[in-house]
């Protein structure tokens, strides 16, 4: 039997990364503080989609896919259609008080869609690298004035999906069991 040399591939090691103390207030920090270029267009948006992903546990791809037409402010709730999900199943996400608060800052776009700012992901990864980057440099400026040595895991390896992980974490830690979480 010719499949028996063949060898299935390790599974990927899983990532649990979420965020260690102080890092959720250096990333709104970095998102407050002004860019440069068109750094500072998309900065102004990016504070509201961090906070709204801790919020939701929403994924990026369908914060970033949102249309206001998908939200009922009355019922607390975004309705996510299943074309815009992983699965391909439609689904509901509720809104907290925060959430809520969130989106009512976030100025309505032409386009209809949340975050208009970004087509995709794809278009989102240069301003989410910048605002690590700034992250990063508040940091080591932070260390500098204290007088202590900056952590170099401080922001180290964080993806945008970690803010996901983060907040499926923080519903269990609030007594939530695996069915309300989802």
């Amino acid at each position: 039997n010719p499949t028996k040399l063949v060898k299935r591939p390790a599974p990927p090691s899983a990532r649990d990364r979420v965020l260690r103390k102080g890092e959720f207030e250096l990333l709104i920090r970095a998102a407050r503080s002004p860019g440069d270029g068109l750094g500072m267009v998309a900065g102004a948006m990016l504070e509201p989609i961090i906070r709204l992903a801790l919020e939701t546990s929403m994924r990026q791809g369908e914060l970033l896919a949102m249309q206001w037409s998908w939200i009922d402010q009355k019922n607390r709730v975004i309705k996510l259609p299943a074309d815009d999900t992983k699965n391909g199943e439609s689904r509901t996400v509720a809104l907290s008080s925060e959430a809520l608060k969130v989106l009512k800052s976030v100025p309505k776009n032409i386009n209809g869609r949340v975050f208009g700012n970004w087509k995709d992901a794809q278009s989102f990864q240069k301003p989410w690298q910048r605002l690590l980057k700034r992250a990063r440099v508040l940091h080591l400026e932070d260390s500098q004035q204290s007088g202590i040595k900056p952590d170099p895991l401080v922001l180290a390896d964080i993806r945008f999906h970690d803010l996901r992980h983060h907040a499926t974490t923080e519903l269990f830690s609030k007594g939530l069991n695996p069915f309300e979480v989802a």
